[in-house]
Formats: structure tokens, sequence, C-alpha cells
């Protein structure tokens, strides 16, 4: 079954269809760069060591919670005090 589509929205699907391919493409890209960059450095492995957590995941945690707080060198000395 066939749906009746005018040139101009097949034209426009066309597009869309490609900008998704292009942006998919690029998307792997950056994912190939962040983990051979995220490999580089010690803080990923030890997040790595969780379970489930692969490179992407680990670089994104440590991009937000720093790589001091990732090899866990002092926990006590910057865990804010308990009420």
């Amino acid at each position: 079954m066939t749906l009746p589509c005018d040139e101009l929205v097949r034209t426009e699907l066309r597009v869309i269809i490609a900008q998704i391919r292009n942006l998919n493409q690029s998307i792997r890209e950056l994912e190939k760069t962040i983990a051979e960059e995220v490999s580089k450095l010690q803080g990923p492995r030890n997040l790595t060591s969780i379970k489930d957590i692969g490179k992407i995941t680990g670089a994104i945690l440590l991009s937000v919670i720093g790589d001091e707080a990732v090899t866990f060198t002092n926990a006590a000395a910057s865990s804010p005090p308990r009420p």
C-alpha cells in the first residue's frame, strides 16, 4: 500500500533522511574520538570498572564530577560533613 505523496513531500523526506544519516555519522565519529581520548586518562578506568559504565558514560561522568573525585584519593576530606 502506498500513500499519495506529492514531489515536495518526497523532497522534504529525502532531505530529512539525509540529515539524519549525516547526524548519525557525526555521532559515530564523536563517540570514537571520545572513546580514544578517554582511554588516555586514569579517571575513566576507575569508572569503567563499575558494571554497565562504558567509555562514553565514564567520560560524561568525569566531565561532571571531575578527575579528582574519580580517583577517590581522599573521599573523607572531600565529602561534606554529615548533619
